[in-house]
């Protein structure tokens, strides 16, 4: 057996087939007389066509085209009623912590009716370069009862005085 082989992984060379059909057939290099390797071991198999293309050509970068327009489309809206005053937490280590909760609001939309449940709120962390980091959960409940988690969070530059 050659160098860097293996009954189980046998190296693979180019051979071709009696009468000259197809010139690029891969073989396992290993002979018909070499003993058997493991159950499902390649030895002898001739490796398909659409493989063999695969293992002939040097790796090429693939560009692939797509002729679809992305578009955006109206979902759904929602509003909610934040708890005033919000919950100071006050400094923690990234800065100020204030935490506002839900009381409930409306989802209006083409695709999407319902409410916005008095559950989850808005964590709002106000870092002391003025940069407020916002994250947001809160559920929704369709018009025919199904709850719907939402989460999303965002960044925005309170400027200078913002801290």
């Amino acid at each position: 057996m050659s160098p860097g082989a293996s009954a189980a992984y046998p190296r693979i060379q180019p051979t071709s087939l009696p009468g000259g059909r197809d010139s690029a057939l891969l073989r396992p290099l290993v002979s018909p007389s070499a003993p058997a390797g493991p159950a499902g071991s390649s030895r002898g198999r001739l490796i398909p066509r659409a493989v063999r293309s695969l293992l002939s050509t040097p790796c090429a970068r693939r560009i692939v085209k797509f002729n679809h327009k992305y578009e955006l489309e109206h979902i759904f809206s929602f509003g909610a009623a934040l708890e005033s005053p919000p919950e100071a937490i006050g400094p923690v280590a990234e800065g100020i912590r204030v935490n506002f909760y839900c009381q409930g609001g409306e989802v209006t939309g083409p695709k999407l009716q319902g409410r916005c449940r008095s559950v989850g709120g808005d964590w709002l962390t106000i870092r002391t370069d003025g940069v407020a980091i916002l994250d947001v959960r809160t559920t929704l409940e369709s018009h025919d009862g199904a709850l719907i988690a939402i989460t999303y969070s965002g960044v925005t530059d309170l400027g200078n005085d913002g801290y």
